[in-house]
């Protein structure tokens, strides 16, 4: 098969279009897949499987646009494959969390000033950790653990950060993952992120027991959530009808008819199964990609992709609407 840098000049180089085809296919998914999603997954780790997985199909997708403009001759060249796509996937985390957790943000750019500027502490980058901070003398060390309990042996919270960061240092003893350590950190000082619209309403979904005074508001909710996936792709509609779940990864199709959104007869009518059949699959929800993918006979990751370009279009037309 050749090495990453040997498919890419092959790529590059090849004048006929299916065995481009197929160079890129081998480049990006028997090289490039595999080391997104290891750094999705130990970057987002405290995220849910569905986001990682979005995430990474995210940057996969901008992967394969930034191969093909560079075989056409509109790109800057990559020298070394394999870094750059490890700083692709450091990058979509990046987007992601900035998207998702705007204060956690900001205390990660605080923290990122902090230290640059206290002495003897550092910030370095390493291609297959990410980003490790600690003391300047252990920048060739690989990071460490984080305990959580460590939050109660950092002092008082109302005391300079310098003295806590100081302090975390002296207790773990070596480098620690800077993504950690923001987690960390904004446990102990409370820095929390609201949710936005969509994810209150699933949230709404997750709950078999809403509040009485909020049963109203998320019906209203999901009406317009439904509304706009009825409006979806038909693929689109099955890949993330068919996967819809929780924060535990359980299902929550069966809020739809419970709230008497839908009945279960026309949501087997929009993801193109027979309705007995999908009476019978229904205790089986959500499915899992694969299995997906085989009911519509495609690919994994374009069951991904496609589920990836739903929530994306849902979030752009709930975004100001939910009630």
């Amino acid at each position: 098969m050749g090495t990453e840098t040997e498919l890419l000049r092959g790529y590059l180089e090849a004048t006929d279009a299916a065995e481009a085809e197929g160079l890129l296919t081998a480049l990006v998914f028997d090289y490039a897949s595999p080391l997104i999603r290891k750094t999705v997954r130990r970057r987002l780790m405290t995220s849910s499987e569905q986001d990682r997985e979005d995430v990474a199909g995210d940057v996969v997708l901008d992967l394969v646009t930034r191969l093909k403009r560079l075989k056409q001759g509109g790109d800057t060249p990559i020298e070394r494959f394999s870094a750059y796509v490890a700083v692709a996937a450091h990058n979509g985390c990046d987007q992601y969390l900035r998207q998702r957790y705007p204060q956690r943000h900001r205390l990660k750019n605080r923290l990122r000033y902090l230290l640059s500027k206290m002495p003897n502490f550092a910030l370095w980058e390493d291609l297959e950790h990410g980003w490790i901070c600690g003391r300047a003398v252990w920048g060739d060390r690989p990071p460490m653990p984080l305990n959580p309990e460590l939050t109660a042996r950092l002092g008082a919270r109302d005391r300079p950060p310098e003295q806590t960061l100081k302090a975390l240092f002296d207790q773990v003893g070596g480098p620690v993952d800077f993504d950690a350590l923001t987690g960390l950190l904004a446990v102990f000082w409370g820095v929390r992120d609201s949710t936005s619209p969509l994810e209150s309403v699933e949230h709404a979904m997750a709950s078999q027991e809403p509040a009485a005074d909020a049963v109203l508001v998320q019906k209203q909710s999901l009406e317009k959530l439904w509304t706009e996936i009825e409006d979806l792709p038909p693929l689109q509609r099955a890949a993330l009808l068919l996967n819809l779940r929780d924060a535990t990864g359980g299902s929550t199709a069966w809020v739809l008819p419970a709230a008497g959104i839908v009945s279960v007869r026309r949501i087997a009518e929009l993801v193109g199964i027979p309705a007995e059949e999908f009476a019978a699959l229904w205790r089986l929800l959500p499915l899992n990609d694969l299995d997906i993918a085989e009911r519509l006979g495609l690919g994994r990751q374009q069951v991904i992709n496609l589920r990836q370009a739903a929530r994306q279009r849902l979030g752009r037309r709930l975004r100001g609407k939910s009630p």
